[in-house]
């Protein structure tokens, strides 16, 4: 049920519902066990919320209503993919990739550049192409497509994406490399 909540948030966030993937993130996050279990599968929903309320974190600067607090909401989510990836190290590029957003938020920006690279380098040698990819987009899109780096990150983040059919993320990728 978790995994469901977790894509739930992303799909809203993806498409600018703020409230929806907030909600879903939270109720995700409720349902995720404090204590790893050993399911390798859970890794799409540690990674995913862990992810959005990241995002959700940078988006609003952190506000909180009532007793949501994004920013111990992301920290929690971001210390459960960590125990993860600890346990399970095909979760250890997507713990990176988040941990590079947060850093990236806080300011740390050379310290976040230098964790995106090492997602990227650690995904290919893992041979996980999706993760190569989504560790190269959040590269690109944080350089920006001015910067030579930035465009070639994107542009392989588009063919890596392409090749595996994620034509979600390689439209990201097409976007962030237009400017947008």
């Amino acid at each position: 049920m978790a995994r469901l909540f977790a894509i739930r948030s992303l799909s809203r966030h993806r498409r600018k519902d703020w409230n929806g993937a907030r909600g879903a993130a939270f109720r995700a996050l409720k349902l995720l066990p404090q204590e790893h279990t050993g399911d390798p599968g859970l890794l799409e929903a540690y990674g995913v919320l862990a992810e959005i309320l990241v995002l959700e974190w940078e988006r609003t600067g952190g506000e909180g209503r009532g007793e949501v607090r994004i920013d111990l909401m992301a920290a929690d989510a971001l210390h459960r993919l960590e125990r993860f990836a600890d346990i399970h190290p095909i979760g250890r590029p997507r713990m990176l990739v988040v941990r590079a957003s947060n850093e990236w938020r806080s300011g740390a920006e050379s310290r976040a550049l230098a964790s995106f690279r090492e997602a990227a380098t650690l995904a290919a040698s893992m041979e996980l192409p999706y993760e190569e990819a989504f560790a190269k987009l959040e590269l690109g899109r944080r350089l920006g497509f001015m910067d030579s780096e930035g465009r070639e990150a994107l542009t392989e983040g588009e063919r890596i994406f392409q090749s595996v059919g994620a034509n979600l993320e390689r439209d990201r990728c097409i976007l962030a490399l237009e400017g947008r």
